[in-house]
């Protein structure tokens, strides 16, 4: 596996972030999943680690967004962006929108189906319905099913906008548990 820089990605790599996300100055929003683990190493291209109790969730808790496995852990530069996703950050301007294109020594070709992709942030759930209705953007995350109802299906003028109220509706179904 490789970081967007070229870097091969090692065991002593995952050590390090693990170990940045456990060091308590760090304020890391995954210092509470860290907090079970007693013990870590890397051996050769392995990375171990010994917790204090069983945790049958520890593989999911791993993956979460804050530990992303950066090279020498992030300790150099966090903000850096570099990763091993199938995009990696080309720009941006944090809060506002982010801007990905596909990494092509990315390990699975399965994923990265797009050769750019840019990000809104758009915090304001108004504000986010206000965007898909005027196609100013094509999809939404944590659109609230309440404010969905503003989509109406009757009220859509195309094919397309029918299309999109009715994806919408049923992707926030499927999330919420409303389905």
């Amino acid at each position: 596996m490789e970081f967007h820089n070229g870097k091969t990605v090692t065991a002593k790599d995952v050590l390090a972030t693990m170990r940045r996300h456990s060091d308590r100055k760090s304020q890391s929003g995954a210092l509470g999943i860290m907090r079970g683990i007693a013990d870590m190493k890397a051996n050769g291209d392995k990375f171990i680690i010994t917790t204090q109790t069983p945790n049958i969730n520890l593989p999911y808790l791993m993956s979460t967004a804050q530990l992303i496995i950066q090279p020498n852990g992030g300790i150099d530069n966090p903000a850096a962006g570099i990763g091993t996703d199938a995009y990696r950050v080309v720009g941006g301007k944090p809060g506002v929108r982010y801007q990905f294109e596909r990494f092509a020594n990315y390990w699975d070709n399965s994923r990265g189906h797009f050769d750019k992709v840019e990000m809104l942030v758009i915090n304001d759930g108004s504000a986010r319905i206000a965007a898909l209705q005027s196609g100013q953007s094509t999809s939404s995350i944590r659109s609230f099913p309440k404010l969905l109802d503003f989509l109406s299906i009757r009220e859509a003028r195309t094919d397309k906008e029918r299309y999109r109220a009715c994806a919408l509706r049923f992707c926030d179904a499927v999330r919420y548990g409303t389905l």
